[in-house]
């Protein structure tokens, strides 16, 4: 018998095809298709791993040279209908087979029959965990969903539901239904950040049925969850992206909670999209894929529309308590004098909310003390020499740090082109926040929450702890706090710039300030309180902003989907991007005009449009340059074929040495 395996290491594009080994007499029986084995492979003397994709009879080849598999990896192998899954990704996202297939499996430890038990606890305060009288709309959503499951009906279901609507008490009616009939499921959340209270709130329900699988979990805790997976002793997997690879036998549902959300696109290769990944697993189980969101992504409502999912809308909060929410125009703050990085209306705001002994959330996307630093003689903007980025000011400990390379200089005290005393910090970051916040209220219990100071799963689990436990009055943060998590004290959320994310020069900027102004103003008001939302902006007459304040999705989705179609635009068309980045510049711009030419000749009836080559926003991380090219075309399947045959071509001819190529299609960022 012989086994023809994907040598899992293998990172050379030659190396991405099956190889035969044979299967010695004493593995016969215990080898099978999806099982990880070990392998001397080339040259080395080191045992790689690979999985077994097929056997047979035969080979075409010298049987003296081929060589044994050397052992079979103890448990471990991946079923049938994932290689399958791995062999549409690998075609689907222009990546090798080895790093789909890699997905698949656990992180790797030597732990023999062992259970792990998560450390949960009972919330003292039952305002999560007690099971809740469904709505009118509530029970309407749970009956339709549960009908076309019924009715093996798997169109994928979008349930629109504004903030506070009850979405998730909705999911655990569904899934109720889906484990009495002893079937499996899966529900991503997008960022790891929302996995603290959700977890609580759906172990609290399911109780020991729950496993839990992302990046922040040790290697052991990942094994253990996986292996309860693979043996049937769990029922349910949360967790983010990498939950969706869980080896289910029987699946029968997958949720992605918060479908919008940009993480759910993959930045590293395998590029996967999860909403594609997880209508395809959906496919091979005949499973039924449920997306939620209160601010659905532009493609997938424009999906609805278009009548290819089902489109389920709740419209109301569960507590009718609307969210009462303001625009300040901070020009005529500015006008008037008031120079402070609050607005007369949401300092009394901020006071009359603590006065009531309730809580505050202060948001602001950006981290640090200020976002760049300048001379006001000579103009001269400091930047990190291995970047193309300006450094970020952190008062703490008066530095300048690259948050792209991390680079740390000291704040100089004279500006190094022309010597003046005129350099200073501009702008503002979550640090500088704090401090003016305790400035203005320091008998105030004040907590922050960003990248800077939330290092590990554990920081961030204390600090929810703290704020959800009312020990602490003002909660300042990025957009880790903006979206999933629910306090049932906060009565008011200020945003202290709207116009962040707004201005990045991305075509779905719009999009993106949408959804995160709508989803932190839903953080306000998720219980018994009145709800007040304050958006401090430079914008205000934007439609994004102007939406958000209503809490208008369809008015946004109107204005916006037609922005798309006449710039041609994604959901219209789709964007293929090519991005060249290489130490040296001149070879770089040489290599990229020459892919140009190249699509140029190739485009013999004109059917592409290509944009470029031009630098991309950021122009150099960490000493390489960065230059990209644009391609677009309606059809994706001749985009892809278009692409990949012009890249492939330079690579043949070996044109791409000291070369690095990254290969996009309808990317969620254009950094």
């Amino acid at each position: 018998m012989y086994a023809e395996v994907i040598v899992l290491s293998g990172k050379n594009k030659n190396l991405d095809r099956e190889f035969s080994y044979l299967v010695p007499s004493d593995l016969e029986n215990k080898i099978k298709i999806g099982a990880l084995v070990y392998v001397f492979f080339g040259k080395s003397k080191k045992l790689q791993e690979a999985i077994v994709i097929n056997l047979t009879e035969k080979v075409d080849f010298d049987l003296e040279k081929i060589k044994p598999i050397e052992k079979i990896g103890d448990e471990i192998f991946i079923d049938k209908k994932n290689i399958e899954l791995a062999k549409w990704m690998k075609e689907k996202y222009y990546c090798d087979f080895a790093s789909c297939l890699r997905l698949m499996l656990p992180n790797q430890k030597s732990v023999r029959n062992e259970n792990f038990e998560f450390d949960f606890v009972e919330p003292e305060n039952n305002f999560l965990s007690k099971r809740k009288i469904l709505t009118h709309e509530q029970e309407y959503a749970k009956k339709f969903i549960l009908d076309k499951i019924n009715q093996k009906d798997l169109k994928p279901i979008l349930l629109h539901g504004v903030t506070g609507s009850g979405k998730t008490e909705v999911y655990f009616s569904v899934m109720e239904k889906i484990l009495a009939e002893e079937k499996q499921i899966i529900v991503l959340l997008p960022e790891i950040s929302l996995t603290t209270q959700m977890t609580d709130l759906f172990f609290s329900r399911f109780k020991n049925k729950i496993g839990l699988m992302h990046s922040k979990l040790s290697k052991r805790e990942r094994f253990i969850n996986w292996k309860n997976a693979n043996e049937n002793k769990i029922s349910v997997m949360l967790g983010a992206r990498s939950a969706l690879f869980s080896p289910f036998k029987n699946l029968g549902l997958i949720i992605i909670d918060e479908e919008h959300e940009a993480s759910y696109q993959s930045e590293i290769t395998p590029k996967y999209n999860v909403y594609e990944v997880a209508k395809k697993i959906c496919d091979l189980n005949k499973a039924n894929l449920i997306l939620g969101s209160a601010t659905p992504s532009i493609k997938t409502y424009y999906f609805a529309q278009e009548k290819k999912i089902y489109l389920l809308e709740m419209k109301n909060r569960v507590n009718k308590k609307n969210i009462e929410t303001d625009i300040v125009d901070m020009r005529q703050e500015l006008l008037s004098g008031n120079k402070n990085i609050f607005s007369e209306k949401l300092f009394c705001e901020i006071k009359k909310t603590l006065d009531k002994n309730q809580q505050v959330i202060l948001f602001l996307n950006r981290r640090g003390y200020a976002n760049f630093v300048s001379c006001r003689k000579c103009g001269l903007v400091l930047k990190c020499d291995n970047c193309d980025v300006s450094y970020v000011f952190y008062n703490k400990n008066k530095s300048l740090v690259c948050n792209y390379c991390g680079k740390k200089i000291l704040m100089p005290e004279i500006c190094p082109e022309c010597k003046s005393k005129y350099i200073k910090a501009f702008g503002m970051g979550t640090e500088k926040i704090e401090l003016e916040t305790k400035k203005m209220f320091g008998d105030k219990k004040i907590l922050r929450m960003d990248s800077d100071v939330i290092k590990k799963k554990s920081d961030y689990e204390r600090a929810i702890k703290l704020f959800f436990d009312h020990k602490a009055d003002i909660l300042i943060g990025t957009q880790m706090i903006a979206k999933g998590l629910n306090f049932p004290n906060v009565r008011l959320v200020g945003v202290i710039c709207a116009d962040v994310v707004l201005n990045n020069g991305d075509f779905n900027s719009s999009e993106r300030t949408f959804e995160l102004l709508s989803q932190v103003s839903g953080r306000a008001g998720r219980n018994e309180t009145d709800a007040r939302a304050i958006i401090q902006t430079y914008n205000p007459e934007h439609y994004s902003i102007i939406c958000a304040k209503n809490n208008d999705y369809k008015s946004f989705y109107e204005q916006e989907i037609n922005f798309r179609e006449l710039m041609d635009y994604p959901p219209f068309t789709n964007i293929f991007c090519v991005l060249m980045s290489s130490r040296d510049l001149d070879l770089l711009k040489t290599k990229i005009d020459l892919l140009k030419k190249i699509m140029i000749k190739c485009d013999r009836k004109n059917k592409f449009e290509i944009l470029g080559p031009a630098p991309a926003i950021i122009s150099k991380i960490k000493n390489n340059y960065r230059e990209r090219i644009f391609v677009k075309h309606k059809n994706e399947e001749e985009l892809k074929k278009f692409v990949l045959f012009c890249v492939n071509f330079m690579q043949a001819k070996k044109l791409l040495v000291n070369i690095k190529i990254n290969l996009s299609l309808n990317p969620s960022f254009m950094i």
